[in-house]
């Protein structure tokens, strides 16, 4: 689909696409929701606006997902949804909250996205990686991981070039298998709650521990050595 405008609805149900699909300069000024769609090959979204409400709900990607310089200017749902290889944000505007619930992914990457509001990720599995890098932020962003599993030591990393301040970034219910690295973060508000795997946080300035006992482990004296925190 190449320089569309849609006014109206769209709703993809129960389709089965064999070959690549791309989505270049197209928008959608209503509502749109895939619903149980089978994506065999690559799809690709170019500078696609999302003006109104996105869903993505019990959908299959079974190679590259891509979604380049797309705006998602509403609330956005990616419900039930297995990504089997790659899937990347590159170069997006979030402009309002973007939720990824109960959900399976290999590589998830964000790369030089902006968020202005909140990226929540919620009973999601995790196989390889989730990866924010250079992430352009706001004072009202927050970035919340809610039971977050593996099962192949996975690892969420996130990192900002310019260091400016997130509003909250809250981790609840990690397992053991996975790592967390945290890097050049300005922080407000962090919330680290029930975390069973390993947490790194490099040259990250923190603001309020909402946590107390969160708050005893990072500022530990052999912490503090280590100058891999502000606190």
């Amino acid at each position: 689909m190449y320089n569309i405008n849609f006014n109206k609805k769209i709703n993809f149900n129960n389709i089965t696409f064999n070959d690549k699909v791309k989505f270049n300069t197209v928008t959608f000024n209503d509502k749109v929701k895939f619903d149980t769609v089978i994506f065999n090959d690559k799809v690709k979204f170019n500078n696609v606006k999302f003006n109104s409400n996105l869903i993505f709900f019990n959908n299959k990607f079974y190679s590259d997902t891509i979604f380049i310089k797309t705006t998602f200017a509403q609330k956005s749902f990616l419900m039930l949804c297995k990504f089997m290889n790659n899937a990347n944000f590159i170069k997006n505007n979030f402009d309002s909250e973007i939720f990824f619930i109960n959900s399976v992914f290999n590589i998830l990457e964000f790369t030089g996205s902006k968020f202005k509001n909140e990226v929540s990720f919620i009973d999601v599995t995790i196989e390889n990686i989730i990866r924010l890098i250079d992430i352009k932020i706001t004072s009202y962003t927050k970035i919340s991981f809610d039971t977050i599993t593996s099962n192949n030591n996975g690892i969420i990393y996130l990192y900002s070039n310019s260091q400016k301040r997130i509003n909250k970034l809250s981790f609840n219910y990690i397992n053991t298998k996975l790592v967390i690295n945290i890097t050049r973060l300005n922080i407000d508000n962090l919330n680290l709650e029930n975390i069973f795997g390993n947490v790194n946080i490099i040259n990250c300035i923190i603001n309020k521990i909402n946590n107390s006992e969160t708050a005893r482990v990072l500022k530990n004296e052999e912490l503090k050595k280590s100058n891999h925190i502000k606190a």
